[in-house]
């Protein structure tokens, strides 16, 4: 269960400041709760007894805070984002559900405000937190600073917990040798894609399934542009890249480095690549030719969701693709046309994670609250929608909100396993099916589970990155002429250090390779 995987850490320290917490409001909707099947119940009482004692979580043998009583053990569980004001009642709802109450735990939905400055101090004070959401490098710098509990004891005696989660999932949460958090079970990968309106695809006469690459998309645009069709959507940010070369290369932080998906067999430097040469030319010559707008590297292109607004725009753009991502937003219809296939990345595993933190004092019971948020779609719908019929309700099985203003949202994707969600009436009723196919048709990257160190080279990383702001988006945005603009690149990365920043990288992921 446990993996062995490199003690490695992220430079930065991260951020959080309190906002507050929803406790018992009185009698709140307990009217509206529903009664669990026998079967939800017989787990949950089930569970209470396989639970480790208390000596072995760590608390010296004395029993937890409220346990001696016989009273509910309180866990307060706090989320990146809630729309503030009935989680309060929320959480009364929660706590008279009898799977919930079998449990003994009463549970407080708390809340950072997007400055999380405060974290630091907040997590080394007396605070109560129990369950906090966390992600990305700033769950990797959590870890090393033992802010988390790890739970790899609990879930080596739980394979029907660990089973229900993919295994791709869980190497994003295991850091030296420990697994300290639970993922949220969402889309698994990454796949980049365009999208062209579907009527822009019929007065061009152009077959979308002739479009694999970039290149591919070229008689498009030319013929977009003479029928006045619009222009490409490109964002100005370096995710860009991904879209003409992420079905050849595996990413490594801060886009220094990759791995050639072909051979796997070393980190090299981005930028001399054939690929990314050959890139820059294409880009250059779309530019020349005013496929790509001028304002692209000076405004924020504006995603058009309005048929109204639709010509004379942006009706071919790219985004990071999930299943049915055509259909978000928009009153018109999208042709998705697939770039690569879906790739299991670091990043897509720690998206988004809910551990539990040390200070906690009853580690067993939050570990058995996640467990029954990540496996029962009442406590799961209950977290992420509110209240049925108060917050929501139900039109043929699918989700529709009665509060336009809602007084309760919690985001989905960041609140739980998301295959037990209701859909919204606005979506497919077969979303999570095909996410569960396109996570099945998903690819590991080469170095899934690393975490990369750059403690050592923490300021010529700063130094390399300071040069990719100044001068990597107008190269790959056609504004430069290829070859003086790709040499002026190489030669400022060099002077940076990037030489060192992948040889560092490189040394890890040869490691990597040796102990996976």
């Amino acid at each position: 269960m446990k993996k062995k995987l490199l003690a490695l850490t992220l430079a930065a320290v991260m951020a959080l400041s309190v906002a507050g917490c929803g406790g018992s409001e009185g009698a709140g909707n307990q009217e509206n709760s529903k009664e669990s099947s026998t079967e939800q119940k017989s787990e949950a009482k089930e569970s209470q007894k396989e639970e480790p004692a208390a000596e072995e979580s760590g608390q010296s043998g004395q029993q937890a805070s409220g346990e001696a009583s016989g009273e509910p053990v309180t866990l307060r569980i706090w989320f990146q984002e809630v729309v503030l004001g009935d989680e309060g009642k929320i959480s009364d709802y929660i706590n008279e559900l009898p799977q919930v109450k079998a449990l003994n735990v009463k549970i407080e939905i708390c809340k950072w405000n997007w400055d999380r400055s405060n974290l630091p101090l907040q997590i080394a004070g007396d605070e109560q937190m129990d369950i906090g959401w966390d992600g990305g490098s700033d769950f990797i710098n959590r870890v090393n600073m033992d802010a988390y509990t790890d739970i790899s004891e609990y879930l080596e005696k739980d394979p029907e917990f660990y089973n229900a989660i993919p295994e791709a999932l869980w190497a994003g949460t295991t850091l030296n040798g420990g697994i300290y958090g639970v993922p949220t079970y969402k889309e698994l990968g990454e796949q980049w894609a365009l999208l062209v309106d579907k009527n822009v695809l019929e007065k061009t006469g152009i077959d979308a399934a002739f479009i694999h690459s970039m290149a591919d998309a070229e008689p498009l645009l030319k013929a977009m542009q003479e029928q006045s069709l619009g222009a490409m959507y490109i964002a100005n940010y370096q995710e860009f890249l991904k879209l003409g070369m992420f079905d050849a290369y595996d990413f490594t932080p801060y886009y220094l480095g990759v791995i050639n998906r072909s051979d796997t067999a070393k980190v090299e430097n981005l930028y001399e690549t054939q690929k990314f040469a050959d890139y820059v030319k294409l880009m250059y010559d779309w530019n020349q030719k005013g496929y790509i707008p001028e304002e692209a590297l000076t405004d924020n292109v504006n995603w058009v969701n309005s048929q109204q607004e639709l010509y004379g725009n942006y009706c071919l753009r790219y985004c990071s693709y999930a299943p049915y991502t055509e259909k978000n937003n928009v009153d018109y219809d999208l042709e998705p046309i697939f770039l690569e296939q879906p790739v299991v990345t670091n990043d897509a595993t720690r998206g988004s994670i809910f551990g539990i933190y040390k200070k906690c004092k009853n580690p067993e019971k939050a570990y058995q609250f996640l467990k029954l948020w990540n496996t029962d779609p009442e406590i799961k719908n209950a977290i992420t929608w509110g209240i049925p019929d108060v917050h929501y309700r139900l039109v043929d099985g699918q989700l529709e909100d009665l509060n336009k203003e809602s007084s309760y949202v919690c985001m989905n994707w960041a609140s739980g396993n998301v295959m037990l969600s209701y859909t919204t009436v606005s979506e497919p009723k077969d979303k999570y099916e095909q996410y569960e196919k396109w996570n099945q048709s998903a690819i590991p990257a080469a170095d899934l589970g690393i975490v990369y160190n750059f403690d050592e080279v923490s300021d010529k990383v700063t130094n390399c990155t300071a040069v990719l702001e100044e001068y990597l988006m107008p190269l790959i945005l056609g504004f430069v002429e290829p070859e003086s603009g790709i040499f002026q690149l190489q030669q400022k990365l060099k002077d940076a250090g990037i030489d060192d920043v992948i040889a560092v990288q490189d040394a890890q992921y040869q490691d990597f390779l040796k102990n996976k």
